[in-house]
Parts: structure tokens; C-alpha cells; sequence
């Protein structure tokens, strides 16, 4: 119970912590979407695709359609017929097919794609085919404590420094057990 209670917390603490509006990436963002939702009928199955648009590579999902409208025009995602098809609440014109028994995509799906047209609709390859590339190390508060690179990790996202530490003006970790709501009492906090 105890557990749940910590991850409970860093999970409603995390969106604060990566800011209020990130970027939509393709690979974070949109890749899963289409993944999910997409690829039975637009997908890399030939024997299932309904049409020549695909969603798992860039060349298959940025096409010119029939009645010479876009797939996905960057940077428009009015004149997006993917984005036209997803807002639709047009059961015979929505994507997915309500007719093939497909529930539309959520309010926050629908938000995430039209965010990422109007941001360029930037195209990832998939993540397992970028290598992976080395952070900076941050730069410590406090020479001489960090024993190794990954000290300065921990105490730039904690912010923690070492004077602070061991004046108890900060406990240097999270005990559940001396904090109110958490199994612990305000009595147990100092």
C-alpha cells in the first residue's frame, strides 16, 4: 500500500515537473496512436490495409489522397484529411470506422495530433533505429561531494546540496513514514 502511495505521488508530481506544454514528439506521442488505433486497416499488413495510406512510414502517411486532398499538410491541420477524419463526428467520415465497430479517439489523442500537424508534423524513425546520445553532466553546487558523474544527475533534479543535507534544513530522501498523509503524522515531520 505503502508503494502505491509513492508512485501515486510522482505520478500527479511528473507533469508538473516536465512543464506545462511540451512538444509533441512522433515517436512519444503520435507513433502509439497510430500503432493503436491506426494500423489494422492503415498499417504494414498488406493483406488488411483498405488503402494505399500508411501510417508506419513517412512516405505512406504525407500522400496526396483522391480528389486531390493531403494526407497531412504540415503545418495545416485543417486541410489534413487525417485530422478532418478524427474530428469528424460524421459516423460514415471518422476515422476509425464507427461502422467497423471502432471507438473514436479521445479528446487528448485528437489534441496530441493536431498539435503535432501544426508543429510540422516532424517524423521520427522508430526509436530503436536512433542511437542513443549522451547527456551533459550537469555542473555540481558543491565541488568535492559528487563522487562520480551521476551524483551531479541526482543533484540537479533533486536540488539538493550537500550544506543543506547535513543541516537537516532538508532531509537528504523521501520518508514516507515522517510526512502527514503518508503514514506518518505532522508530529513525526521534524
Amino acid at each position: 500500500m505503502m508503494h502505491f502511495r509513492i508512485a501515486a505521488l510522482f505520478a500527479l508530481l511528473l507533469p508538473m515537473a516536465q512543464g506545462s506544454d511540451p512538444a509533441v514528439t512522433f515517436n512519444r506521442d503520435i507513433r502509439p496512436i497510430f500503432s493503436d488505433k491506426c494500423y489494422t486497416c492503415h498499417g504494414p499488413d498488406t493483406a488488411n490495409r483498405k488503402t494505399k495510406l500508411r501510417f508506419e512510414i513517412e512516405s505512406g502517411a504525407k500522400i496526396q489522397l483522391a480528389g486531390k486532398r493531403m494526407a497531412i499538410v504540415p503545418g495545416d491541420p485543417s486541410n489534413s484529411e487525417v485530422y478532418r477524419r478524427v474530428v469528424s463526428d460524421d459516423p460514415v467520415v471518422r476515422m476509425p470506422p464507427d461502422y467497423m465497430g471502432r471507438e473514436k479517439l479521445t479528446d487528448r489523442e485528437i489534441k496530441l495530433i493536431g498539435r503535432w500537424i501544426e508543429q510540422g508534423a516532424q517524423w521520427e524513425r522508430h526509436w530503436s533505429l536512433i542511437p542513443p546520445l549522451k547527456p551533459a553532466t550537469p555542473t555540481a553546487h558543491e565541488t568535492g561531494w559528487a563522487r562520480n558523474p551521476m551524483y551531479n544527475f541526482v543533484l540537479e533534479t533533486f536540488g539538493v546540496r550537500r550544506s543543506e543535507a547535513l543541516s537537516g534544513s532538508q532531509p537528504p530522501y523521501f520518508d514516507p513514514a515522517r510526512q502527514p498523509g503518508f503514514g506518518g503524522s505532522a508530529a513525526h515531520a521534524g
